[in-house]
């Protein structure tokens, strides 16, 4: 003869149903917070820069100085990571704000402009790009950068509402004015000079 089934009390029940409801919504919050694994990217790239081709390809060349690089950013509106960035085909990325002190390319009136320097790193997340230092910048730099425009709408996050500026190609000018980067240093006079040629009809 089957046992009598045990009576629970309706209370009992209800906290249990209580507790199987708090405990998915936990495991539900757990994963939500976790989202997909940490990037891990990092791009070995190597170049053979040529600035003629450069010049003619960019749609700016300015001279000027950084004044800020802003702290890393994810691309989506908020800057905050999205639930699966690899197949969301977001990055991270840095805002560096240029004062411009003089266009070689371009009639832009721009005194400011905002640049896109890809990869950098938010906690766990890492997109970088060895050795070529072209994304790579510092306040206070002074330097030659060959610019495209992005398209409107690429990027929704914006400082001013101005455009974003994609980089080409960058030159750090030093103290005693030589233009330099990961590939080669040349003087300034003769990297003007290779721009101007370049540019002739």
């Amino acid at each position: 003869m089957a046992s009598p089934r045990k009576y629970r009390p309706h209370w009992y029940v209800e906290s249990l149903r209580l507790r199987i409801i708090l405990l998915t919504l936990t495991f539900a919050l757990f994963v939500t917070s976790c989202g997909s694994p940490p990037i891990q990217s990092t791009v070995k790239v190597t170049r053979s820069p040529h600035i003629p081709s450069a010049a003619r390809e960019s749609s700016v060349i300015v001279i000027g100085t950084v004044t800020d690089v802003l702290p890393a950013r994810w691309t989506t509106a908020d800057g905050r990571r999205p639930a699966n960035p690899q197949t969301a085909g977001h990055t991270i990325f840095r805002p560096v704000m240029l004062d411009v002190e003089e266009y070689l390319k371009g009639e832009n009136t721009e005194r400011t402009l905002q640049l896109y320097a890809w990869g950098g790193r938010i906690g766990d997340d890492m997109f970088e790009q060895l050795p070529d230092d072209l994304y790579e910048f510092q306040a206070g730099e002074r330097v030659v950068v060959f610019l495209k425009e992005l398209e409107q709408g690429s990027l929704a996050f914006s400082i001013d509402g101005s455009s974003w500026w994609s980089v080409q190609e960058h030159y750090t000018i030093t103290g005693d004015g030589q233009a330099k980067n990961y590939y080669q240093t040349l003087p300034l006079d003769e990297l003007r000079a290779t721009v101007r040629t370049a540019l002739q009809p």
